[in-house]
């Protein structure tokens, strides 16, 4: 995923503008922390529970998706 973004943004570096890349960046370190946050918080919720109402929610989501589209 990384390879294929950072071609994009080589192929296509002649159509941003200095500003569009800063926003860019700030984008990248946002979505970055974020995504840090959310496998700590992930992490620390596998640490103390399981993994049941998860997998029951599941179950009736696929369950319901039949009911509504298959059927």
């Amino acid at each position: 995923m990384i390879a294929a973004s950072g071609f994009d943004l080589i192929m296509s570096a002649n159509q941003f503008s200095t500003d569009q890349f800063q926003i860019l960046i700030v984008g990248f370190f946002a979505s970055f922390l974020v995504a840090l946050g959310a496998i700590r918080l992930f992490l620390n919720y596998v640490k103390k529970h399981n993994f049941i109402p998860f997998g029951a929610y599941r179950i009736i989501l696929v369950v319901l998706f039949y009911f509504l589209v298959v059927l």
